[in-house]
């Protein structure tokens, strides 16, 4: 099923945008509204939104694509709903992830075959925070030492090899 939502981005012809990009970019921006970060949450949508014009300039120009179903997917269907994070959308994530069939041979893309997977049930964490039942999301901005000295090992591996 995917494949009939390939469009390839004309700026950048082995660019081909499938509905896994969107999924990928909502998934993102949601994460940026739970983890308190609008400038990133912002970028997300900037970037899901640019995505979009190209599927539907090219859509428009292509008589190919007339008949296909290229918004029925449930996140391209309302993708503008799923980025601004409102309760009702995020409901329909948590239903979608919670009562959908794990082992059906569906090729449609979920919303958590992207990063982060099941690592994180971002939705039922934001609608946590809405719902009051958490006062806010606790975010740990620090980075540790054994981050930092990897980050450091990772630069240095850089300038040796230019």
């Amino acid at each position: 099923m995917e494949a009939s939502y390939r469009i390839y981005d004309q700026s950048n012809s082995n660019r081909c945008i499938t509905p896994s990009d969107f999924i990928h970019y909502m998934n993102m921006s949601i994460m940026a509204v739970l983890f308190c970060e609008p400038d990133m949450h912002k970028e997300f949508n900037k970037i899901a939104n640019a995505f979009m014009q190209i599927i539907t300039s090219d859509i428009s120009g292509n008589s190919k694509y007339k008949d296909k179903p290229v918004f029925s997917h449930y996140v391209l269907s309302d993708l503008n709903g799923f980025l601004t994070c409102d309760i009702d959308h995020l409901k329909i994530l948590s239903y979608k992830r919670h009562n959908t069939n794990r082992n059906s041979t569906q090729e449609e893309p979920y919303h958590w075959w992207a990063f982060p997977y099941d690592y994180l049930v971002y939705e039922d964490e934001l609608l946590k925070v809405y719902n009051g039942e958490t006062d806010h999301y606790e975010v740990d901005k620090s980075i540790s030492p054994t981050v930092q000295d990897l980050m450091v090992a990772i630069e240095l591996k850089v300038m040796e090899l230019e």
